[in-house]
């Protein structure tokens, strides 16, 4: 049997419990098909949130760079690439808020930044400030507050 689309099917059948069957096959192989979909996103951000990359991350669902980028956008609402750079971003964040360090350029390198310059822009990007103001700012409100730790 040919594959013809679902509205064509459905003008085919002649009882309501062929239309109901149909629906109902219909429905369930849209629902396989969105679960199995959901999981490979779920696969890909763990992934990248362990610091895989994209095209290692393509492989292994042999899937094509559009292909992840539309399931990203289909069930997360931004490309991987973007979720990649937030995640990243996070994690230099994280660094900044939890150890104590003489150079921004070991927290660059620790996530993964191409130069120091490459960090603080993408870091003014994301915080809307540089790294050295973001840490200022946070240690003058923290001194106050003796008990809250960044």
């Amino acid at each position: 049997m040919t594959k013809t689309n679902i509205t064509d099917q459905l003008l085919n059948t002649t009882t309501v419990q062929q239309r109901i069957k149909l629906l109902s096959r219909f429905l369930i192989e849209q629902a396989e098909k969105r679960k199995a979909e959901s999981e490979k996103v779920n696969f890909a951000t763990t992934q990248l949130q362990k610091g895989g990359s994209l095209p290692t991350i393509q492989n292994e669902l042999s899937l094509s760079e559009r292909s992840l980028e539309r399931y990203f956008k289909q069930h997360i609402g931004i490309s991987p690439k973007l979720f990649a750079r937030i995640n990243r971003f996070q994690s230099a964040l994280e660094s900044i808020r939890q150890t104590q360090f003489n150079k921004l350029t070991n927290i660059a390198y620790q996530n993964d930044y191409f130069d120091q310059s490459h960090f603080i822009r993408v870091f003014k990007e994301f915080a809307g400030t540089s790294p050295k103001h973001f840490v200022h700012k946070a240690n003058e409100q923290v001194a106050n507050f003796p008990e809250w730790k960044i």
